[in-house]
């Protein structure tokens, strides 16, 4: 009798003694090595480390004179027969390595005529990108009583702090430039005119 052929298989036992196929092996390295990969990467892409940013330090202004007007610590005559309105402007050239950080100005007009000064508050210093900045401004004729002379001392610095008796204080210590000139009306006695109200080396005039 012819023995029947058995049914083959392409593995023996089941196919339990079956080796993967190519592709399933791929796959699997390729995934083993996208866990290894992912394991490896993830960390450094977490940030767990607190960074402190520096601020930017801070550095005075200087105070220059502008081509046309008169010159910083200089003596002006007015006559105010003349000139009974209107302003004397007066130009500077500002420097500050702090670009773009807003400056405030306040000026102070003094005479030894008169007990009281006149404390205003000037028009701010924009920021600019430019090393050195513009800044002009404005004392009204009308301020010049004849046969007066007067103190004009302006204050720049990047914050005024809130102080009941010093009002040119800063809120930074040494954050500040100064310059002054001399408001003669034409007549006054110049002995009368107010004496400087700081020391020459407090200011870079």
């Amino acid at each position: 009798m012819k023995q029947q052929a058995r049914k083959g298989f392409p593995y023996e036992n089941g196919g339990l003694d079956r080796q993967p196929h190519f592709g399933t092996r791929v796959a699997k390295i390729l995934l083993g090595s996208l866990f290894y990969w992912t394991w490896w990467i993830m960390p450094g892409c977490l940030v767990t480390d607190n960074y402190d940013f520096l601020e930017e330090e801070n550095f005075p202004p200087a105070l220059s004179d502008d081509p046309g007007s008169p010159p910083i610590g200089s003596m002006m005559i007015i006559n105010r027969d003349e000139h009974e309105t209107g302003e004397i402007v007066f130009s500077l050239q500002v420097r500050d390595e702090n670009k773009l950080q807003t400056l405030k100005t306040r000026y102070e007009l003094s005479s030894r005529s008169d007990p009281t000064s006149l404390i205003e508050i000037g028009p701010d210093i924009g920021a600019s990108r430019e090393l050195i900045r513009h800044f002009e401004f404005g004392i009204p004729v009308s301020l010049i009583q004849q046969d007066y002379c007067y103190r004009l001392l302006l204050v720049v610095t990047s914050g005024f702090e809130n102080h009941p008796t010093l009002w040119d204080k800063p809120v930074i210590d040494g954050d500040i430039a100064r310059a002054k000139w001399w408001i003669v009306e034409q007549g006054a006695d110049l002995q009368n005119c107010p004496s400087l109200p700081y020391n020459p080396d407090e200011s870079a005039q």
